[in-house]
């Protein structure tokens, strides 16, 4: 239920993109917030790691923000830096991994 919203606002994105033949990256910021929420709840540690106790979602989510200088300037902290770049992805991997485990629960 928490979700909710921000899967509709994801699925009504893709549904205009589609209505209007354009590709569905247009709909980044909807499913990388509806993302966040899906990972807030199934998946709370790993989801904690990559949001709020690291900045690694800044270097992450760059793609779909570009114009916010809060994720500017967290890609080029973490593009600088080896050593932080290497253990933003091995947060990001390990988000995924528990993603992946409910994605292919859901199929």
């Amino acid at each position: 239920a928490k979700c909710q919203e921000l899967v509709a606002a994801r699925e009504k994105c893709w549904r205009d993109s589609a209505a209007q033949t354009k590709e569905t990256d247009e709909c980044y910021q909807e499913e990388l917030l509806e993302k966040r929420c899906l990972a807030q709840c199934l998946c709370s540690k790993a989801a904690a790691a990559f949001y709020q106790k690291t900045d690694c979602h800044l270097y992450s989510e760059h793609f779909a923000f570009q114009d916010d200088p809060a994720y500017q300037a967290g890609r080029e902290k973490i593009l600088a830096d080896p050593v932080r770049l290497n253990f933003c992805r091995q947060v990001t991997m390990n988000l995924a991994k528990c993603m992946a485990k409910y994605n292919r629960s859901c199929k």
